[in-house]
């Protein structure tokens, strides 16, 4: 489009000069090229403005798309398997209950829908069942009881991170700006107040009777829910 505009201007000059050369001097001749020649950068220097935008999206939408199509073709397995470990980890944190791939508890998007019922003024208070495996027996499961405080340390906290963490330090070349990004919001959020624990500093002191907001801890779950949300889209 430059290259037309210079051309414009050029053939504009060139028959002013020959105007002025092989004919008398007209005012009203070289008006009317004046004019056209301010018509022409009006009209033109908008369209260049919005081919380049339309340009630049349209590269980008086309990069993104191989991107994505490059990532999934190579780690495609790996990525549900991820996706489905920040899932159940989250389900389990959010309802108390181990997310059993065979039931409701399983799906996200139906816990995203119950936070207010799962998390209110008893949400510290309430404990959790966690299922071991029997060092005598991989067959058979043990359930136990854990402290809200602990499971947000060890089951919820460090295994969100050291999950994150073996991911993307694995596979960074291949992951899509787009999942590295929910994953830092994962993380980011994780790591903001609301959820320490006195386990983070070495202590145990029992907070299952601190005050506190239960709108402020559904935000924030929300944010993680969300973003785990858009990792199992981009599977699609």
């Amino acid at each position: 489009m430059i290259v037309s505009f210079i051309i414009l201007i050029i053939f504009l000059i060139s028959v002013g000069s020959m105007q002025y050369y092989f004919f008398e001097f007209d005012l009203n001749f070289y008006e009317s090229i004046a004019i056209n020649l301010i018509s022409s950068v009006i009209m033109i220097f908008p369209t260049v403005f919005i081919l380049e935008k339309l340009i630049k999206r349209h590269n980008k939408k086309v990069l993104e798309k191989n991107e994505k199509s490059q990532y999934l073709n190579t780690l495609s397995t790996r990525h549900n398997i991820l996706t489905s470990q920040l899932e159940m980890i989250f389900i389990h944190f959010v309802t108390k209950k181990p997310a059993d791939i065979r039931d409701e508890y399983r799906d996200i998007k139906l816990t995203l829908n119950k936070l207010d019922n799962y998390v209110d003024e008893d949400f510290l208070r309430n404990g959790y069942k966690i299922h071991v495996v029997d060092p005598s027996n991989t067959f058979n499961f043990q359930e136990i009881n854990l402290s809200y405080q602990k499971f947000c340390k060890y089951e919820f906290k460090d295994k969100t991170f050291n999950i994150i963490a073996d991911y993307t330090s694995r596979y960074v070349v291949f992951i899509p700006k787009a999942v590295l990004e929910s994953l830092f919001k994962i993380e980011d959020t994780i790591k903001n107040n609301i959820f320490t624990v006195p386990e983070d500093h070495g202590s145990d002191f029992d907070i299952s009777k601190a005050k506190f907001n239960p709108n402020q801890f559904i935000q924030e779950i929300r944010t993680i829910g969300n973003e785990i949300v858009k990792m199992k889209k981009y599977e699609g």
